[in-house]
């Protein structure tokens, strides 16, 4: 890949603003992993959590760019997220609301899962007790 071609893939993620959009969806898939584990586990996912973060993806992210894109697709796409259209398309309001709207639905099924687990745990008692 060209420097040119590189420094255009960089551009891209930050005029579409996908950078920002991905680092809330870090933050918060990392917010996910984090409560799976045992908090004996802290100090270590801090320290992968370092590892993993936004300027890590925009690392990797330019090579797939590259893949899909020729530096006159960049450019286009570039003029296109600085025009009023590309602004409104790629404006942080949208994306935080459907950010927040994926958190809402996935805390909205793990309330969900602790009810049937609860209903479940029930059932299985109450067949211990019909037993004994």
């Amino acid at each position: 890949m060209t420097p040119k071609k590189k420094y255009l893939c960089e551009l891209f993620l930050k005029t579409s603003k996908l950078s920002n959009s991905i680092k809330s969806m870090i933050e918060f898939n990392f917010g996910l992993l984090k409560t799976g584990h045992s908090e004996s586990i802290n100090d270590c996912f801090e320290e992968v959590k370092k590892e993993y973060n936004i300027n890590e993806y925009n690392n990797r992210a330019v090579s797939v760019i590259d893949k899909y894109f020729s530096e006159e697709d960049l450019d286009n796409l570039i003029k296109f997220f600085l025009s009023p259209l590309g602004q409104k398309m790629s404006n942080m309001s949208i994306n935080k609301d459907l950010n927040m709207l994926l958190k809402k639905m996935i805390e909205e099924a793990e309330e969900q899962l602790k009810e049937y687990e609860k209903k479940y745990s029930k059932k299985r008692n109450k067949k211990k007790e019909s037993y004994t």
